[in-house]
């Protein structure tokens, strides 16, 4: 835009010499006006993306406030109908452990993993008799391809973020100390995936002497 606006600039100062060629003060005034209007709109994209940014932290954040409501009072409270209510008790702890999982194979043809292709999972570790959330919890995450790993660990909120995670096919183990590790095979990660996987750890029983 500084070449444009010299060539304007260089045009004004010489208009008089540039009318045998046929510009003249109309075009030089269009020329000016196209400049102007370009300097408005050039920071637009930029500010498209920092607007767009803050609500997705927004939402981020607003969701994270749902989900702790969720869990440390309306799971607290379907506990307590576990005498009156087994089944509904049942049915309602199923369909909140595994949220969007994402697709799984059922054959042995995994897509190639890619190291600039990334996508992200978080979720919420618990204790399943007390619903307290876990801290220090790994979260593992092992491709089925290369091996490779990656590791995370749930905050004091019980909350880990396995952010990014090249696309592939994963086995996911879940492990705590003195609790039994949960394993969730062949989840799949693909380009910009949003996953979320909460799981309930269960004390290990020790086995009597």
């Amino acid at each position: 835009m500084e070449t444009c606006r010299n060539i304007h600039t260089l045009a004004v100062a010489n208009a008089t010499d540039l009318i045998p060629y046929g510009i003249d003060t109309l075009m030089l005034t269009t020329f000016d006006t196209a400049i102007q209007l370009f300097d408005v709109k050039v920071p637009e994209p930029s500010n498209a993306r920092a607007h767009s940014a803050m609500l997705t932290w927004a939402i981020a954040a607003k969701d994270k406030e749902i989900t702790r409501i969720l869990k440390n009072r309306l799971d607290k409270t379907i506990h307590l109908l576990e005498t009156t209510h087994p089944d509904f008790v049942t049915e309602y702890f199923n369909a909140r452990k595994i949220i969007d999982l994402g697709i799984r194979h059922t054959d042995q043809t995994v897509p190639e993993e890619s190291p600039d292709v990334m996508g992200y999972m978080t979720g919420v570790i618990r204790d399943k008799s007390s619903l307290e959330f876990l801290e220090g919890v790994i979260v593992k995450f092992t491709s089925n391809l290369t091996g490779m790993e990656y590791q995370f660990e749930t905050d004091e909120d019980g909350e880990y973020f396995a952010d990014d995670l090249p696309q592939g096919i994963y086995k996911v183990s879940v492990e705590y100390p003195t609790y039994t590790t949960q394993e969730f095979l062949n989840i799949e990660v693909n380009t910009n995936d949003e996953l979320s996987m909460d799981v309930d750890l269960e004390a290990d029983v020790p086995l009597p002497e």
